[in-house]
């Protein structure tokens, strides 16, 4: 009740300030004087693929970059996210992080991009966890029961009783 009372109090003091701000369309502030965080949400279309949802990310990453370091020039690294969304379900799918200088070197979006292979799984594009289909290494499968009925352990020659 006390916040309620000093907010209305100060009401236009708030007003006069954050008005301002979100005016001018500021909807990412830099993470200090140098970089910028970004986050961008990409939904996938109807019928669309893995591989061509991947490779949208990839280009819209490009753009975003690009436009990013034309249209402020006091931004000399940027720090992006992009969460792939598919039947309500959230991904984080690819991370970028680079500096104005690499950029302008190398400006090859797969050069500073990290890729998470687990939203093909995390978003439904596959309906189980195979490793194989992810580009992992490929997991040993795991005895599904213990020994057959009627097997003792103790006559096992690496068998231990201490």
């Amino acid at each position: 009740m006390q916040i309620f009372q000093f907010f209305r109090q100060h009401q236009w003091t708030f007003l006069s300030i954050w008005i301002p701000i979100f005016s001018l369309g500021i909807y990412s502030l830099p993470v200090n004087a140098e970089g910028l965080k970004l986050e961008y949400r990409l939904p996938v279309s109807q019928g669309q693929s893995f591989d061509q949802f991947l490779r949208q990310a990839e280009i819209i990453t490009a753009q975003i970059v690009k436009n990013t370091f034309v249209k402020n020039a006091q931004v000399t690294e940027v720090n992006l996210q992009v969460i792939g969304e598919r039947n309500g379900q959230e991904a984080l799918l690819l991370l970028l992080k680079v500096s104005r200088s690499d950029w302008k070197k190398l400006p090859v979006v797969q050069q500073w991009t990290q890729r998470f292979t687990i939203a093909k799984v995390l978003l439904g594009f596959v309906n189980s966890y195979q490793p194989a289909q992810l580009g992992g290494a490929i997991a040993s499968p795991i005895p599904s029961s213990p020994a057959a009925p009627g097997t003792s352990l103790v006559n096992d020659p690496a068998f231990r009783d201490d």
